[in-house]
């Protein structure tokens, strides 16, 4: 080993003594050293020995004697400079310290440190010189390399640096490239060594409170009170490294980016070392010194700072020369990558960050002003490095070198385009660092007095991306410039995607985390949940101060507008407090407000501008200041206004306030008003170019003390204050940057203003002395200004929170979308379009996860836009480009298109259009070559293929909302291409494909689906061209048929909405092709799919229901075809809820008028259904309909008999004889036999619903009726139901009795109308349903029987005929001369009411009609008592209604009582048959006369009532109860006072004198006589069964009458006494006196009154002898005077009343 390790110091010494032999002595004392080591050696000395062994192995180190043994020969072998024993020697230097033979610490001193270590550490150093050989620099550096890097030969202090040095001096003066190289990556390797020894030695690290990460305290209280707390850090003791965290209010506003700007601009470098200073000095005063006492360090610690500082220096040289140049360049290029390659650690490390702002800080400050583009670059590269790894300490910093150098360059028309291209390509690379962007909008945006950093770059960014493009492409500047365009628009790019990667990472990071915390504890869950909140604030927190932010920055805007709007903006959005002292302290504290306006605002007059104003003025203290001072200090903060009295004012309160703080300076405030307005005049007069002469101190100090001297200022005061004014201009603090502003005024306007307004001398040309002057001054000022002024400053907010990406987008994302916009439209270059497309992928990417629906829409837009499908002509690649990025989106990220999907899916159908019709491929991009056209059609095909159809197959991955959107738009412009001609379907074709595709999605989405589906399917199925409906219907059928395979529980209703758009269509199609397309579906759905449809029942049948009323032949027999078969066949699966759509449907077919086979099998089939609902069959087994509130007692089963009944009752008014008589008998067959299990309200309900429609036609018919012959057959239809009607009635009387009032009403209500026929045949059945029913009648009842019949008698009263003028203007006159048939004529009348025999007095003055007693006269038309009718009226066989009719006019009318014949009678015959009158001359008269049609039917309705009487009295009289009775008497007394009094002698007689003798007056004698014969009988009964009663109970011993019996017999027996007696009275009067004879008009009275009186009499025949034997005398003087009457049959009848009553008397 000692060969291998010690022999190469052997081999060393005896090469360089055999070079030394050869120079001849020349080198006599290296010579004698090497001799005397190897002596050494050889001798086998101790010493020797010793080195021996030190040298045998590696890491063996040589002690001071032996160590200085070997060295000195290698000493003295450097300074020969002798290159073949420097060689040797510097070799055998490196492999001494390389094998770690050499222990020491060069550089320091004691111990093991020998002063030749440093010595031969120095020669080596000097071993490099101009005259060097390029291979004894490598051996130095070599050396110098061991040297610093080995662990026991450890270089210090300036050794260190002096290595440092000579690398540097090889690195830039070596002629050699590979020593040039070699030196640089020496020094970056020994810069390397020495501080990742630093960072081994464990040195402190900043304070945790130095970067908070987002606390909600450090937030509120930076934002809101302006306080952060220090965490508990001595006060009394501040380090430089507390100077990050603390942060106190300050009067003094930040600097703001503009006045970067400018003394940037202006390479003020002190002014902007002053503001460096600014950004990290402390509050409280205490400075913080540059860099840090290296003495309090450890040596490892210093050595590495101190290099730091060595190289920040180096790299501040001013480049002198080229060496000077290189210099900086080598030392900025080396402290980038110091900054690069130190660890994570540094970046919080106490000690370097203090050095990072003592000493780069600066050197980066020199280095972002330069006019080097190359020194520019590399300054840009070193701020990258900070930005990205030393932010979080270095935040003041950050916030000054940010708008130094990247928005003055980006922003500065000045900057070079080398300058912009530096910063975007350092843009570019710290933009791709999510956490960054976000770390600087938190910190800067969003603090209300730090700078829009990240908003103003992506402003900048997109001012230079849309830049006007240089007219000469050519150009070395046009290239740069587009490079620079590019380069800006990437810089965009990347941002939108950092901020889309950040807020991806971030919510992984709360997804990850959320998934931790939920497997722990319930301590832990709350523990989150605190936190949650916490970062819930912080989120708030910032969005707050943002918005805020934006608010005041808003109202500051305004305020340099117009003031006075800024200020009220500001108080209405309660900014600031609504008081002049809150308003003036936001004027003083606000850097952003222009001064001017500032100025302009405090010298207005108004009441609150003026206390502001006086505010402001009053906030300042001026306590021991000089009188210039104090208005420099005064003036700092505005500009005076521009108006005298502005200026009056506010100098004004300016003497006011300094004289109260400083009161024994002056006597008064005039004094000081006086000399501060004197000040401002010297000011403008001493300092502006544009005035001279220039005014002298003697002129300024007699100028003040013209007046009182003793008011005036004493004159050393003014002498000072003139020196102090022409030494130093008064300047408001922002007048050296102010050129910047937008709000500054032209110079020559500025400096003239106050001239003007103060009336000084004419300017004159400022002298470059003077200019020099003047700007050394600024620098100085503004340096001191600087110096000055603290900044609040808080701590460092690392952005955590997700929400943080909104805001950062809502302050760019229009810019940006601009940018892209104006990109995309300029020209075609490919990268440039890509770089768009990437830029609308993030941005759309992010607006959607983030909620920002507006931007998110107008990207999408702008996107869909740019894809010019809507113009093929002028379509290019970066159209397809857009195209490709917009399908693409519709690929990854579907559900951001959302409300877009219209123009999505548009411009999908756009592309298939052009893609599939030649003629229109063959114009895209028209005039441009082949080959590009060629190129862009074949992707667009591409495009149309897998990528567009992609689009349909992932819809299935949308969300419930989406899908909804999604098929929207899809039906939307799907109805656009069936507008066109000819009509596309393809969009129709794609909505049945993802129809399909979504199928399976829960139903409560498949549902609103379906919603947009099916109008849109309705409307595709309703177009004009049938070939696309028919498509549509096809389409249709298969969505069905797909959904009906899915299952369906009960009482779902999906299956009926599918199909309801086969309902519409069937419905409204108007071709009949359609329809029975619609038919085939249906049925083929229903042969497939039976055994799935459960509520799709219900649409069938209503399809079916459509069908039925189709006129064609073939589309009713399939559809019914198919009812039938599902009926018989599959009446199992009919739902219970679409029961009632099968009875409509079954009803519909028997409704149609197309054959009625159909018909009538409809109704079997309604019978068939019938039946299984009657055995209980429910289909479905539904409790209730869903649509019917369930009452009390509610029969499920009478919900389904309604549609069925109603259903048949509709059909029994068909017009065809075999259909209306089947319903008509299914009908009642149906109530008859399932009535019993009916409920009393359903009972009503079919009354009110069923039955009595089938008689609306009979109750509302008009005047005509029924009359015409097309209508026989509803007469006889009511005829038959009303018989049926009544059947049931009284077959279900205990059911349905309470249905007696309407069924009266019904009966009663038609025998009102004018129709003979109607009339008859509604008395007729009333009579029917009294003589069958009765006897089930209650006493109510009966009630309301006969009230129904007295009010019937009341309305029908023929009162018409009580008006003589009415007749008088009878249109039928020409009936008086016809021949009349009949001896005398008969009339049946009716009345309303009850008239008094006052009433038949008026009746005396009326003169009767001829004609209308012809109509009378004629009345024997109709049914006669015998209940024979004419032929003409009823030429068919009697029906029904005829019958009963003729019954009860038999029992009426027994007789005739309008003959002539005087014979004498013993009983009143029944008149013969009359000849009918000529039909015709009928009509004819009734067509003439409504209204006497009226009276005729009227009459006959008052003649069938009293046959309706008649049969109650006859059967039912011993039932009724006695108010009954008394109440049928009054009905009869009343129609027979009406008709008596009409027929009143006097009325005869009145009525006579109009018509001619040979025909008889106009009366209703047949109703007089019809009455009194019912009611005479009436009267007897009550009498007669009463003394039956008596004499019964008598015989019984028996005396129990009640005293209603009484009542009767007693009301009676009075009835009977006076109608006789009155009858009789009548008669007598009108026979004359003794010896007299009656006149003519006399005796044809009593001819026409006979068979009233004979009627009398023989009821008088059989009255009660007692009740006769009582009032005989009444009756006796009546009778006798009738002995001479000339009517035979009066005589008669009297002779039968004496021997019947009187005789008994006598004997």
């Amino acid at each position: 080993m000692a060969g291998a390790a010690g022999g190469f110091v052997t081999r060393a010494f005896e090469a360089m003594l055999k070079e030394c032999a050869a120079n001849r002595g020349k080198f006599a004392a290296l010579q004698q050293s090497i001799q005397s080591y190897l002596d050494s050696i050889k001798g086998a000395t101790a010493e020797g020995a010793v080195i021996t062994e030190a040298l045998a192995s590696a890491g063996r180190v040589l002690d001071g004697p032996q160590a200085e043994l070997v060295l000195q020969p290698l000493r003295l072998a450097v300074e020969t400079k002798h290159v073949k024993l420097v060689e040797p020697a510097l070799d055998c230097l490196h492999k001494l310290i390389a094998y770690d033979h050499l222990e020491g610490d060069p550089g320091l001193e004691g111990g093991k440190n020998s002063p030749i270590f440093t010595d031969i550490l120095n020669m080596v150093c000097g071993c490099v010189d101009n005259t060097s050989s390029d291979s004894t620099v490598l051996q130095v550096l070599k050396v110098l390399l061991n040297a610093v890097a080995s662990n026991r030969f450890r270089v210090h202090g300036e050794p260190l640096l002096g290595v440092i040095r000579v690398c540097y001096n090889i690195a830039l003066n070596s002629k050699s490239p590979v020593n040039q190289a070699t030196s640089k990556a020496m020094l970056t390797q020994m810069i390397s060594i020495v501080f990742r020894r630093m960072e081994s030695e464990q040195v402190s690290v900043l304070p945790a409170s130095s970067v908070v990460k987002d606390t909600p305290s450090s937030i509120t209280n930076e934002s809101e009170n302006g306080e952060i707390s220090t965490d508990g850090q001595d006060e009394e003791k501040v380090t430089p490294g507390d100077a990050l965290s603390m942060n106190r209010p300050s009067e003094a506003p930040p600097t703001s980016v503009e006045e970067l700007q400018n003394l940037a601009g202006g390479a003020d470098i002190k002014g902007l070392e002053a503001v460096l200073d600014k950004a990290v000095e402390l509050e409280d005063g205490k400075k913080v010194s540059r860099g840090i006492d290296l003495d309090t360090v450890n040596i490892i610690q210093r050595d590495a700072l101190l290099l730091f500082r060595t190289l920040c220096k180096m790299s501040m040289k001013e480049e002198s020369d080229e060496v000077a140049t290189k210099t900086r360049l080598l030392s900025l290029e080396l402290l980038q990558g110091l900054l690069e390659g130190v660890s994570n650690a540094f970046t919080k490390n106490f000690h370097f960050i203090d050095s990072v702002k003592a000493y780069l800080s600066y050197a980066l400050l020199r280095a972002s002003v330069t006019s080097s583009p190359v020194v520019f670059q590399y300054a840009c590269g070193i701020f990258s490095v900070l930005l990205l790894r030393f932010r979080e300490s270095l935040k003041g910093e950050i916030g000054v070198f940010f708008p130094l150098i990247v928005l003055r360059s980006l922003d500065s028309s000045d900057s070079s385009l080398s300058q912009k291209a530096s910063v975007l390509r350092m843009l570019e690379k710290v933009c791709k660092d999510p956490q960054m962007l976000a770390d600087v909008f938190v910190n800067y945006d969003c603090d209300l007095e730090g700078p829009n950093l990240f908003e103003r770059t992506v402003s900048a960014l997109s001012r230079i991306a849309q830049g006007s493009q240089i007219a000469d492409t050519n150009s070395i500047v046009s290239s740069q410039t587009v490079s620079v365009k590019g380069s800006s628009l990437q810089c965009l790019v990347s941002i939108l995607k950092s901020l889309a990667v950040w807020e991806q990472l971030r919510r992984y990071s709360l997804k990850q985390g959320s998934i931790v915390e939920s497997h722990e504890g319930d301590a832990s869950r709350s523990v989150t949940t605190d936190e949650m909140k916490s970062q819930e604030d912080v989120r708030n927190q910032f969005e707050r101060a943002k918005a805020h932010k934006s608010t005041l920055e808003a109202a500051i805007s305004e305020f340099n507008r117009k003031p006075t709007k800024g200020i009220e903006y500001l108080l209405s959005n309660k900014l600031i407090e609504n008081k002049a002292s809150s308003v003036a302290q936001f004027l003083k504290s606000n850097p952003g407000l222009d001064k001017v306006m500032i100025g302009e605002y405090l010298g207005q007059h108004e009441e609150f501008p003026l206390a502001v104003m006086h505010a402001y003025v009053d906030s300042m203290k001026f306590s021991g200041l000089k009188f210039d001072a104090a208005i420099r200090e005064f003036l700092k903060g505005f500009r005076l206004p521009g108006e005298a009295q502005k200026i009056d004012r506010i100098m004004e309160k300016f003497a006011e306030r300094y004289c109260a703080d400083n009161p024994e300076l002056f006597k008064n405030a005039d004094t000081a008003y006086v000399l501060a307005y004197a000040v401002i005049m010297l000011n403008t007069d001493a300092h502006n170019p544009m005035v001279w002469p220039k005014m002298s101190k003697s002129d300024f100090v007699r100028m003040n003390t013209a007046s009182d001297a003793e008011e005036c200022a004493p004159k050393e005061l003014l002498e000072e204050i003139y020196d102090s004014i022409v030494k130093e201009e008064i300047k408001i603090k922002d007048d050296s940057h102010d050129t910047s502003k937008t709000t500054k005024r032209p110079e020559t306007e500025e400096t003239g203003r106050l001239v003007n307004i103060l009336n000084l001398a004419l300017p004159r040309l400022k002298s470059a002395s003077d200019t020099k002057a003047e700007s050394e001054k600024i620098i100085k000022q503004t340096q001191a200004l600087f110096r000055n002024q603290g900044q609040k400053k808080g701590v460092f907010h690392v952005a955590q929170q997700v929400e943080l990406v909104r805001p950062m987008l809502e302050a760019v994302g229009w810019p940006l979308l601009a940018t892209f916009s104006v990109t995309m439209e300029e020209g075609d270059s490919k990268p440039r379009v890509v770089s768009c497309m990437e830029g609308f992928r993030a941005g759309i990417h992010l607006t959607r996860v983030l909620g920002m629906d507006t931007m998110r829409y107008a990207f999408l837009t702008s996107l869909v836009r740019f894809t010019f499908l809507h113009a093929p002509k002028e379509m290019r690649s970066k159209n397809v480009e857009a195209l490709k990025t917009l399908l693409g989106l519709a690929d990854t990220d579907m559900d951001a298109l959302q409300d877009t999907w219209n123009a999505v899916l548009e411009c999908v159908s756009r592309l298939e259009y052009i893609t599939s019709n030649p003629s229109i491929s063959a114009t895209v991009m028209l005039g441009s070559n082949q080959i590009s056209r060629d190129s862009v059609v074949q992707s667009l095909k591409e495009l149309a293929g897998k990528p567009a159809e992609q689009i349909f197959v992932n819809s299935v991955k949308l969300p419930s909302d989406s899908i909804v959107e999604f098929f929207t738009a899809l039906c939307g412009v799907s109805a656009e291409e069936l507008k066109q001609t000819p009509a596309r379907v393809f969009s129709l074709q794609k909505l049945v494909e993802i129809s399909y595709y979504n199928m399976a999605r829960i139903r409560l989405v498949w549902a609103r689906i379906w919603s947009v589906l099916a109008q849109h399917f309705i409307a595709a199925g309703s177009h004009h061209e049938e070939k696309v409906a028919m498509y549509a219907i096809d389409s249709l059928r298969q969505l069905g048929m797909k959904y009906l395979e899915r299952a369906e529980l009960n009482n779902f209703t999906f299956q009926s909405d599918i199909l309801k758009p086969f309902v519409i269509l069937m419905r409204n199609s108007h071709n009949s092709k359609i329809r029975g397309l619609i038919v085939d579906c249906i049925v083929q759905l229903i042969k497939s799919k039976v055994g799935s449809i459960k509520s799709g029942w219900r649409c069938v049948f209503m399809i079916f229901t459509a069908a039925a009323d189709d006129e064609d032949e073939s589309i009713v027999e399939s559809a019914f075809e198919n009812v039938e078969q599902v009926i018989l066949e599959h009446f199992d699966q009919v739902v219970g809820d679409c029961f009632m759509d099968c009875v409509n449907c079954l009803i519909g077919f028997a409704n149609n008028k197309c054959t009625p086979r159909i018909s009538l099998k409809a109704i079997a089939l309604l019978r068939i259904c019938e039946d299984r609902l009657a055995e209980g069959f429910i289909p479905g087994g539904a409790v209730k309909p869903i649509d019917v509130v369930p009452e009390a007692n509610f029969d499920v089963s009478e919900h389904y008999w309604f549609p069925m009944l109603a259903g048949l009752s509709d059909l029994t008014l068909d017009s065809r004889p075999e259909v209306r008589h089947c319903a008509l008998e299914v009908l009642f067959d149906l109530l008859n036999e399932r009535g019993h299990k009916f409920s009393s309200p359903f009972w009503e309900s079919i009354f009110h619903r069923v039955l009595f429609p089938i008689f609306d036609h009979v109750r509302h018919a008009g005047r005509d009726g029924l009359s015409s012959s097309g209508d026989d057959w509803l007469r006889d239809t009511s005829i038959h139901s009303l018989q049926l009607i009544c059947n049931l009635f009284n077959t279900f009387y205990k059911e349905v009795s309470f249905m007696l009032p309407p069924l009266l009403s019904l009966l009663l209500e038609c025998a009102k109308k004018t129709d003979q026929t109607v009339v008859s045949i509604a008395l007729g059945a009333l009579v029917h349903l009294i003589e069958v029913g009765g006897h089930q009648f209650s006493d109510g009842d009966w009630d309301t029987l006969l009230k129904s019949i007295r009010d019937a008698s009341y309305t029908t009263q023929p009162l018409e005929l009580l008006n003589s003028l009415r007749f008088q203007k009878s249109k039928h006159q020409q009936l008086l001369s016809r021949e009349e048939s009949n001896a005398q004529g008969n009339s049946y009348l009716d009345s309303q009411g009850e008239p008094s025999i006052s009433d038949s007095n008026n009746g005396e003055h009326n003169h009767p009609e001829a004609g209308l007693q012809t109509i009378l006269e004629n009345s024997e038309d109709l049914p006669s008592p015998s209940g024979r009718t004419q032929p003409a009226v009823f030429p068919r066989g009697q029906s029904f209604g005829q019958r009963i009719m003729g019954n009860m006019m038999d029992n009426i009318l027994v007789r005739s009582l309008t003959s002539k014949s005087k014979g004498r009678t013993d009983d009143i015959a029944p008149p013969s048959p009359v000849k009918a009158p000529d039909d015709e001359a009928d009509k004819a008269e009734e067509e003439e006369s409504p209204m006497m049609e009226t009276v005729r039917s009227k009459c006959i309705t008052q003649l069938l009532l009293l046959g309706a009487i008649e049969s109650i009295q006859k059967k039912y009289w011993s039932r009724l109860k006695a108010t009954q009775q008394i109440a049928i008497m009054d009905i009869l007394l009343s129609l027979l006072e009406f008709a008596s009094s009409y027929n009143s002698p006097s009325n005869l007689r009145t009525r006579m004198h109009h018509i001619p003798p040979e025909r008889p007056p106009l009366n209703l004698l047949r109703q007089e006589l019809a009455g009194t014969t019912i009611y005479l009988d009436i009267l007897h009964k009550s009498t007669v069964e009463q003394d039956e009663k008596d004499s019964i109970e008598e015989t019984n011993g028996l005396n129990v009458e009640s005293d209603d019996q009484e009542k009767i017999k007693y009301l009676a027996e009075g009835k009977l006494v006076s109608f006789c007696g009155q009858v009789l009275k009548e008669a007598s009067d009108l026979q004359p006196s003794t010896g007299e004879a009656a006149s003519a008009d006399i005796h044809r009275v009593l001819d026409l009154r006979a068979p009233v009186i004979v009627k009398v009499l023989k009821g008088m025949c059989i009255m009660d002898a007692q009740i006769f034997k009582r009032h005989l005398k009444e009756f006796y003087p009546l009778i006798t005077k009738l002995i001479c009457c000339d009517q035979m049959d009066v005589r008669g009848a009297l002779g039968d009343l004496f021997s019947k009553q009187l005789t008994p008397l006598m004997s």
